[in-house]
Parts: structure tokens; C-alpha cells; sequence
């Protein structure tokens, strides 16, 4: 309605100003109200629950001194596990610890609608499995088991990740 307004008052002046502007002030009202009834949406986005079920300890085969040495840097680097997803150019996010303390878990609420995502996680109890601590399996979106992988841009050069879509009701597929 303000839009509106604004429109009818910038034709007011535009019709004192110059007769011409007739024209352009009917095509200006026309669209803003057609803009009104139908605005323009931004990108549309859901909340999406990730978790991974593991551990929040650290593994017993994976404590010093059980480990071997060329997996002190994986560990000492995840001390929490670490979402990284692609809608936000990878940057790490922390999980948090669940009240169980046998899963992460973080819920994004920015995640685009109908578009295909990926992430990737990193905990300290996959270094045995993954160089880089990247888990491979035990990770759900929205109580979906996410099953397919993908890859996902590292430090270190690509690492395994997932990929999965969300449409407008929150419903995740594969």
C-alpha cells in the first residue's frame, strides 16, 4: 500500500511537471500494483536439521597413545565436529553435542528451496577412516539418511560430502 501511495504522488508530480508523463505515470501505477498484489518472492529457503551420528567423545583406538602418529594433526584439527555447507561457500559451522552425547547435530534455516546442496562433515572420529576427518556415512537431513555422496571442496583439495534437495514443505530427497 506505501508503494502504492508512493506511486500516486510521484505521478501527481510528474503530471505538474509535464503533460507527457500521462503515459508513463498510467504504466508506473499499473505495475506498482500489479507488483503489490504480486510481489516478487527472494530466494525461498527451509530449515533443515543435519546430524551425525557419532560420538561426541573421542574414539578409545583413537586417544594418544593408541593412535598412530600421522593422525595427531586430523584429530588436534576437529575437536568438534564441523558442517560445511556448499549454500554458504563451505564456511565451517560447529554441530552441537546432543543431550545424548552419541550424536551432532545443527539445524540451518537458510537452506534453498529446490536446489540440490552439498555439504560435508568433519569429525575428529573419522580420521581413521578419511585423512581430513570427512565422515562417510551416519548423517541424516531432516531425519532422511543421506546416502549419496558426492565430493566437496577442501582445504586440501576435494573431500567426500553429501548432496540432497528440499522443497518448500521441508520434505529432503536425494
Amino acid at each position: 500500500m506505501i508503494q502504492s501511495l508512493q506511486a500516486r504522488f510521484a505521478l501527481r508530480r510528474a503530471l505538474r511537471l509535464c503533460p507527457c508523463a500521462l503515459a508513463v505515470g498510467a504504466v508506473l501505477v499499473s505495475s506498482t500494483t500489479a507488483a503489490c498484489s504480486n510481489p516478487v518472492s527472494p530466494t525461498r529457503t527451509r530449515t533443515v536439521e543435519i546430524v551425525l551420528r557419532s560420538p561426541v567423545g573421542l574414539k578409545p583406538e583413537l586417544r594418544a597413545p593408541l593412535r598412530p602418529t600421522s593422525l595427531d594433526a586430523c584429530v588436534s584439527a576437529a575437536v568438534v565436529a564441523r558442517v560445511h555447507p556448499s549454500w554458504r561457500d563451505y564456511a565451517p559451522v560447529a554441530m552441537s553435542a546432543t543431550i545424548s552425547l552419541d550424536a551432532w547435530q545443527f539445524t540451518f534455516s537458510d537452506v534453498p528451496v529446490d536446489e540440490t546442496v552439498r555439504f560435508r562433515i568433519n569429525d575428529k572420529n573419522w580420521c581413521d577412516q578419511n585423512a581430513t576427518g570427512a565422515v562417510l556415512r551416519d548423517v541424516s537431513a531432516n531425519g532422511v539418511i543421506l546416502t549419496q555422496n558426492t565430493t566437496t571442496p577442501g582445504p586440501g583439495g576435494n573431500e567426500p560430502g553429501f548432496t540432497f534437495t528440499v522443497d518448500a514443505s521441508g520434505q529432503v530427497r536425494q
